[in-house]
Order: structure tokens, then C-alpha cells, then sequence
């Protein structure tokens, strides 16, 4: 993370987003159904 004046900055978008959805997957399992359920609703 690159922290500017009150911001925070990944330095690499992908590997935090894969990093914050397998977060997600291991918390919240229940939002994976969810997420899939209504996008192909």
C-alpha cells in the first residue's frame, strides 16, 4: 500500500483485489451464492 495524505493506495490493483475476494471467500462464504445467484438472475 502507498499511503498519500489521508489515502490509501494499493500498489498493485489486482493482487488486492484477489487478496480482498479471498478474504471475503473465507469469511463470508454465503456472499459467493449470493453474488452468483444475482448476476445470472
Amino acid at each position: 500500500m502507498m499511503c498519500l495524505i489521508d489515502v490509501s493506495v494499493p500498489t498493485s490493483a489486482s493482487h488486492f483485489i484477489i487478496a480482498i475476494s479471498e478474504q471475503l471467500a473465507q469469511t463470508e462464504p454465503q456472499l459467493t451464492f449470493d453474488f452468483l445467484t444475482e448476476f445470472f438472475v
